[in-house]
């Protein structure tokens, strides 16, 4: 109709014929073309695709073909080129070509492709990430996909995040509360990779990760990332050259590097029944873990082998290590920080020091020392700890002031008021007995020694003093009065001698600091080991401690902190039971200390086992130390490292001491301290150094009738005429 409206002669009609032909044999050479290319590429580079390789088929940004190999797992050695397509490459390509072999069109083949990546997927999301909330990351070559949309159709919570670049991963939401699965769809790879080796943030370490789009080796680069070898639950799915087959991986983290293969999907099921996101830390295979300490008793021991003079680790902390060590199968390589270093400080770069130093760079993968779970100074940044496994809290450590004099202590057993109204009591007893005898004593019935002032006074004394008299009172009034008296001496007398022997035995201390306020009113100092103690009286809600956090002193070394403590000048503030274990192994002589802990403590804290930032390892670590709380293994190793140490340090001291010729230690009786052990009282017999009261009271009775005798003798001579003889 064309022809005859346009050109109704002969000539036009044969020239729009030739249009048409002409046109029809472009389009056919522009096909001949496209197919030539794609053989003439295939045959280019089909040495290259070894029968471990696979050949991928896609289009340039240009509009050029590329054919490229790469590795492949578990792939026949024969195979239709048709089906060694990368879906990544042809979903960016959407190439509309046929013909490409026996294995039918292009279309058909993406199409299927995607319908079985589609399946996977869901089957995955499904087994394995059934209650989690799903993030679904995906660049512009998977956006509307079907894979993407059968995700999308699922009932699980979701976030969609659109990524083109590296920066765009910190749209994700990381952390959850729940179960998190977090699916990537991406053609380009690299932009995650560059953002898992950036850091330690910005990632959930506890989350199950499933990567699409990605080779083996891409997904080998990411387990080697920061983020990526700490992750657990890593799976990549790998493209296979057969239609519909794809190729699950999995993270090895700590006991192996790169990936492991666990199964293959085919069409529409897997072939085996293995899980895809096994727990990998049951078994570590005898990995060896690098753990770094240092000598920090109790929680840390170091000791000298007797067999073969090798040192030799123990206590609290090393027993935690270790049990963990036999129930994950790993062995212990140790490491120290620098001497000084301990636990580490915090630089002005943002970097650690120490223990913390070397969690921080990955130099090590386990840290104890007595480690408190704490933030101070910014620790939560660079590492993580475990559950706790044991409590202390934070204590001042100061000289024990000298006891009283032993003279004193015939004194103690009564305090200020009670020997006020004993002697009260002594005065006027002589007294009102005299009145008794003499008032209305008409008969002359009452003995004559009563009626003297002086005789009744010494009655009423003997009476005290549990002395037998030889007259009794004969009137009824003076008989009632001494009745009574006797009751009152007998009471008295009997609670004073019941404590006397106590406290001739046992040294009675001065009041001493026992309360935060009392210490910061003394003016001492505060001496520790590096920044974290001052950092938490600064931190504190109470005045004097803060206070006290103005006169806190850095140390690096234990003995300049005793050096002062000794002098009276400084108290050591530390936890409760390394204080403990120094009084008891290291400050104590023949069972006395010149150390005392203050009463009034602070901030309870929680000891645990540290990690570095997002390790794997601190998840299977709750597990096992809630087991050793829950057992009585912490306690039972810190008893146990007390019990050694006090041992040893008693066997060093017995070394030490000097010996008399029979063997026994030579000490002299001014040299029998007090047996104040940690078990209690040790009993002793009591010596001339425990009775130097009552001899003192003796001496002032030998003086005391010393000078009355002279008194007397020089009143005698005066009323004798200067005759010193005696009636």
């Amino acid at each position: 109709m064309l022809q005859k409206k346009f050109c109704e002669d002969g000539p036009c009609r044969a020239a729009v014929r030739s249009v048409i032909l002409g046109a029809m044999a472009d389009y056919l050479v522009s096909v001949r073309t496209t197919v030539l290319s794609v053989v003439f590429l295939a045959a280019r580079t089909l040495a290259a695709c070894s029968e471990d390789n696979g050949c991928f088929l896609s289009r340039s940004e240009a509009g050029d073909l590329n054919l490229t190999s790469a590795p492949l797992i578990g792939t026949p050695k024969a195979l239709p080129l048709a089906t060694e397509l990368n879906l990544r490459n042809l979903r960016s390509g959407q190439l509309p070509v046929s013909g490409l072999g026996d294995g039918g069109s292009f279309t058909e083949v993406v199409q299927e492709e995607d319908q079985s990546l589609s399946r996977l997927l869901v089957a995955i999301v499904t087994g394995e990430m059934r209650q989690c909330v799903l993030v679904l990351v995906f660049d512009s070559s998977f956006e509307g996909s079907g894979s993407l949309k059968q995700l999308v159709a699922l009932p699980n919570p979701k976030q969609l995040v659109k990524v083109a670049g590296p920066v765009d991963f910190e749209k994700v939401l990381w952390s959850s509360f729940s179960c998190r699965g977090y699916v990537f769809l991406l053609s380009d790879v690299t932009p995650l990779l560059t953002f898992a080796d950036f850091g330690d943030y910005a990632w959930d370490y506890d989350g199950r990760y499933l990567i699409i789009g990605s080779s083996k080796s891409e997904l080998q680069a990411l387990s080697s990332t920061k983020k990526g070898r700490k992750t657990e639950s890593l799976a990549g799915v790998v493209k296979y050259p057969q239609r519909g087959v794809w190729g699950i991986y999995c993270n090895q983290i700590v006991w192996a590097e790169g990936v492991q293969r666990l199964t293959t999907w085919q069409g529409s099921k897997f072939t085996t029944t293995t899980p895809l996101y096994p727990d990998l830390l049951n078994d570590l295979h005898g990995t060896s873990l690098t753990v770094v300490t240092f000598p920090w008793e109790p929680s840390v021991i170091y000791k000298e082998s007797k067999k073969d003079g090798t040192q030799v680790r123990y206590g609290r902390d090393i027993g935690v290590v270790e049990t963990l060590a036999k129930v994950m199968n790993f062995t212990l390589t140790y490491t120290e920080p620098p001497e000084g270093e301990l636990w580490g400080n915090k630089l002005e770069d943002g970097s650690w020091t120490g223990l913390f130093g070397f969690l921080e760079r990955g130099d090590a993968d386990i840290g104890v020392g007595n480690t408190f779970v704490s933030n101070v100074n910014g620790r939560l940044d660079v590492v993580e700890f475990s559950s706790p496994y044991d409590a202390d809290v934070s204590c001042f450590l100061g000289t024990r002031p000298p006891p009283l004099p032993r003279w004193q202590r015939i004194l103690y057993p009564f305090q200020l008021s009670t020997w006020v109204a004993f002697l009260v009591g002594l005065l006027l007893s002589g007294p009102v007995l005299c009145f008794l005898a003499r008032v209305w004593d008409v008969r002359n019935e009452e003995h004559s020694s009563f009626k003297s002032l002086l005789n009744a006074s010494l009655y009423t004394l003997g009476l005290h003093l549990r002395e037998p008299q030889a007259y009794l009172p004969s009137r009824r009034s003076t008989q009632v009065f001494v009745s009574f008296l006797w009751m009152y001496t007998i009471i008295i007398i009997t609670g004073y001698c019941s404590n006397l022997t106590a406290f001739l035995t046992v040294a009675r201390q001065p009041p001493s600091i026992d309360t935060v306020k009392q210490l910061y009113a003394s003016g001492l100092n505060v001496a520790g080991l590096g920044y974290f103690f001052g950092k938490a009286l600064q931190l504190s809600s109470n005045q004097y401690l803060r206070g006290l956090a103005e006169r806190y002193e850095v140390h690096t070394r234990y003995e300049d902190i005793w050096t002062e403590v000794r002098r009276g000048t400084a108290v050591n503030l530390e936890s409760r039971k390394t204080l403990q274990y120094l009084v008891t192994t290291q400050l104590t002589s023949r069972g006395v200390t010149p150390m005392r802990i203050i009463k009034e403590c602070f901030s309870p804290h929680e000891i645990g086992v540290t990690v570095q930032r997002g390790s794997p390892l601190r998840r299977k670590f709750d597990t096992w130390v809630l087991r050793m709380v829950e057992a009585g293994l912490i306690e039972h190793w810190f008893l146990d490292s007390l019990r050694i140490a006090k041992k040893d340090a008693m066997e060093n001291q017995k070394n030490d001491n000097t010996k008399t010729g029979d063997g026994k230690e030579d000490t002299t009786e001014g040299e029998e301290v007090e047996q104040v052990a940690v078990a209690g009282v040790r009993s002793r017999s009591i010596n001339l150094d425990h009775m130097q009261g009552i001899f003192f009271v003796l001496f002032l009775g030998y003086v005391a009738s010393g000078l009355i005798f002279a008194g007397e003798v020089v009143m005698g001579r005066k009323h004798a005429g200067g005759d010193p003889g005696f009636d």
